[in-house]
């Protein structure tokens, strides 16, 4: 049983096997070198919007810089300002609980809130209450707090806050600071045990849970301001509204009811009662029939009548089917009063269909103008050629629409020379598929470009996440940064994650309880990321920057699995290294390990939570293995569509919230009035175009005419042109084919030309030798082909043909 299951184990690996590393990082040089990335251009203009773009600077300066080289530029330019009503974004003023210190400009910047940057030795507190000045580099004064000073030292504070210097000693004076406080002025004294927290001195802040960051507000829509309709402008609208129902709907119900043909009075005798000399009451049943347009069901329809024995109307039904398919093709126009010849003419374009349908209109004509019997084997032949020439059309369709889309599916390589081969994809397709996930450094394009390259169907998720969508989802969803959804939207997309879905969580926002995790505290002040024994992303190098790790809240009870975590003591590569936090005075402890990102199993379906949002925008491409582990996280799950969830979009759930009906629509988008004007230009359109300007008249009914005056004017054409000798080529060739038909039927023709004339003779009892000479002439023509002119002898050989086929029987 054992050895019968060994099989097995490779199956399953090449089924789930990891991507390498080499192999994604040039597909990853090919992404980042589209033109839509403008910020890897080199020599780019692109300007950093805001500080997430350069979150990854330092990482990509110091690894594959060459995948993107025009992010070198991009991170040493300037984050664009915005201008506020106070000025630039820089010198925004302090708010309630906010530290104003030198790490930040204006009044909550350098020199602000009471604190300057000053030279010299050692560091202190300033005490006191009111304003105080420095001397030195720096001095400002306090917001309602204590003057911070330092005649050499480096200060800064707000309110009763705190000032610390770098190095020296400190038994420095601070600078002069008058107190409010009894009216007794003080000066600020150097405290020489005062730490920093951000100083090796300093005592280890407690670990607190890291709030998320603020999402950024969405713009401002723009409204239009309509005045609300009247009492008798509503009442107006919704009787417009209803008689434009009720008109829409009468249009549709009398499209479904069929009007009866109220023309034709007078009884139509049943078609197989009549004879066959009633050719008239025949002509009129088969008028009234429906016509047929399906060619399957008129090719059955022939089937159906060749069973019953009735091969001339099998004959005709395949010869309509194979006239609705070239009409189905544009090929032909059909009308009643049109004969073959003209749908001949039509297909002049295409030389080889025009035979092909020529074959058949000539059997289809040798039965129903001439004296060839219906019988099976002619059916059987016209069938043959009608489904040989329906046949290759479908075929021709189906490779236009269908199979053509399976050049990007076939093997990339080509089976007779081993070469690998490019998929054929559709640029405008790939771009709408993707649009909406941000070209920037912080965006998520690339990310999704990376997946399309690796067969992975990834695009930007269009509709909501309620409980109908969900349901025909298949495969991940991918929540971006700084998307928040409410707690009904959380509910469904949990119960679609029971069902079987992957769901990778890379908001940066609040997690619901259901989830069992928390963003913590980063101890950690390398970059250096590992998997936690997940041989998907073993041999891979990861980094991204350092912000927030999670940890577990113990609430939900269900399967836990760490898949990148920070290292923690002996983990190799000089991992493990002392917190940022801990000072020289402090007992040397190592940072532990700290899970990164954590897979959770609900149900049959999965969801992987990352700490920051870090490793799903393009930049992350740039550093080390890390579009490795994009792919392998899609892969380990054999998940073949991925959908994309952006901040903003609809599915993410900011400002789409829809409306309940189209009324509310209506109202929602401030059209009413013009939705009423619509409907009244509608109303009085319809009524102008309705209303008869004369006596109403049943159009002139075009029917179709005799088969005699088609070959009438035919023959005046002949006349006009004066070509007797092209008429009696044709004539002949026509004739002896008749005539030896007609001989062949009687079994007497044998010969060639001498056979048939005995034949004739014996069946009309005229002269062998008139009836030979007769042959010779026409055979005479019709080896001399057509030609212009001709004389008296063409029209005189015509003649006699015609006499002899009267004197073998049936029509000419």
């Amino acid at each position: 049983m054992s050895g019968s299951l060994l099989w097995l184990v490779p199956a399953l690996w090449l089924a789930g096997s990891p991507e390498g590393a080499y192999g994604v990082a040039t597909e990853v040089e090919e992404v980042l070198d589209r033109e839509h990335y403008d910020f890897c251009r080199a020599g780019t203009d692109y300007v950093p919007r805001d500080w997430d773009e350069k979150r990854w600077c330092e990482l990509a300066l110091d690894a594959q810089i060459e995948r993107c080289p025009g992010y070198e530029l991009v991170c040493g330019r300037e984050v664009s300002t915005v201008t506020f009503e106070w000025g630039e974004l820089s010198d925004r003023p302090c708010e309630n609980g906010e530290p104003c210190d030198g790490a930040h400009g204006g009044p909550c910047g350098p020199g602000g809130g009471g604190g300057g940057a000053g030279g010299g030795s050692g560091g202190g507190k300033g005490g006191g209450k009111g304003s105080g000045s420095g001397s030195g580099q720096g001095g400002g004064a306090g917001q309602g707090g204590s003057g911070q000073g330092g005649g050499s030292g480096n200060g800064n504070g707000s309110g009763n806050g705190n000032g610390s210097g770098q190095g020296g000693s400190g038994g420095d004076k601070g600078g002069d600071g008058s107190s409010s406080q009894g009216g007794d002025p003080k000066n600020g004294s150097s405290d020489p045990d005062g730490k920093d927290p951000a100083t090796p001195n300093s005592d280890p802040p407690d670990p607190v849970d890291v709030d998320p960051p603020d999402p950024p507000d969405p713009p401002e829509p723009v409204e239009v301001t309509l005045p609300n309709l009247g009492g008798f402008a509503q009442v107006l609208m919704w009787l417009v509204i209803i008689a434009a129902v009720l008109g829409i709907g009468y249009l549709i119900a009398r499209n479904f009811v069929r009007d009866e043909d109220d023309d034709d009075d007078e009884p139509i005798a049943d078609a197989d009662a009549a004879s066959p000399d009633t050719s008239l009451v025949a002509a009129k049943v088969q008028a009234a029939r429906i016509v047929e347009t399906d060619v399957q069901r008129l090719l059955r329809l022939a089937e159906e009548a060749h069973g019953r024995g009735d091969d001339e109307g099998a004959i005709d039904h395949a010869y309509a089917a194979l006239l609705r398919r070239l009409e189905g093709e544009r090929l032909v126009i059909l009308d009643p009063w049109k004969t073959n010849g003209d749908y001949l003419w039509e297909l002049r374009a295409n030389s080889g269909l025009r035979n092909e349908v020529r074959g058949v209109v000539r059997e289809v004509e040798q039965v129903q103008f001439g004296a060839a019997a219906a019988d099976g084997g002619r059916y059987a032949s016209v069938r043959a050629k009608v489904l040989a020439i329906v046949g290759r059309t479908t075929l021709a369709l189906a490779l236009m629409f269908g199979l053509g889309s399976m050049t990007s599916c076939e093997d990339d390589y080509d089976d007779d020379y081993g070469e690998a081969r490019e998929r054929e994809v559709d640029p405008l397709m790939e771009r709408a598929a993707v649009m909406g996930l941000g070209d920037g450094p912080s965006g998520a394009r690339a990310i999704a470009e990376l997946l399309r390259e690796h067969d992975i169907d990834a695009r930007t998720r269009l509709r909501s996440l309620d409980r109908s969508s969900l349901r025909q989802t298949k495969g991940a969803i991918v929540l971006l940064e700084y998307v928040e959804l409410e707690p009904e939207v959380w509910d469904e997309l949990l119960t679609w994650v029971e069902h079987g879905g992957l769901l990778v969580v890379a908001t940066g926002m609040d997690l619901p309880e259901r989830i069992g995790l928390r963003y913590g505290t980063d101890l950690h002040d390398s970059p250096e990321l590992t998997a936690n024994y997940n041989w998907m992303f073993s041999d891979l190098t990861l980094r991204a920057p350092t912000g927030r790790v999670l940890e577990d809240t113990f609430v939900a009870d269900m399967p836990h699995e760490s898949l990148l975590v920070r290292p923690g003591p002996g983990q190799g590569g000089g991992y493990g290294e002392e917190p940022w936090w801990y000072g020289d005075d402090d007992d040397a402890q190592l940072a532990p390990e700290q899970d990164y990102a954590v897979s959770r199993h609900f149900g049959a379906g999965e969801i992987v939570v990352l700490a920051e949002p870090d490793l799903m925008t393009n930049a992350a491409l740039i550093v080390e293995d890390n579009g490795a582990f994009v792919v392998n996280l899609m892969r380990r799950s054999d998940i073949e569509q991925v959908e994309f969830v952006p901040y903003g979009s609809m599915s993410s759930g900011g400002d789409a919230g829809g409306s309940d009906n189209p009324f509310e629509s209506i109202e929602n988008s401030k059209l009413g009035w013009l939705f009423v004007q619509i409907l009244l230009f509608l109303a009085v359109l319809y009524a102008a175009v309705g209303i008869p300007f004369a006596r109403l008249r049943d159009p002139e009914a075009r029917t179709r005419r005799a088969f005699a005056e088609h070959v009438q004017t035919l023959g005046q054409r002949y006349a006009q042109a004066r070509a007797s000798r092209h008429a009696a080529y044709l004539y002949s060739v026509w004739a002896l084919e008749r005539l030896r038909e007609r001989a062949v039927g009687s079994g007497r023709a044998g010969g060639g030309l001498h056979g048939l004339a005995t034949a004739l003779a014996a069946r009309t009892g005229r002269d062998e030798s008139e009836i030979m000479r007769l042959l010779l002439m026409a055979k005479d023509a019709r080896e001399g082909g057509s030609g212009a002119g001709g004389s008296s002898t063409d029209l005189r050989l015509i003649r006699e043909l015609a006499r002899l086929l009267d004197d073998t029987g049936g029509p000419r």
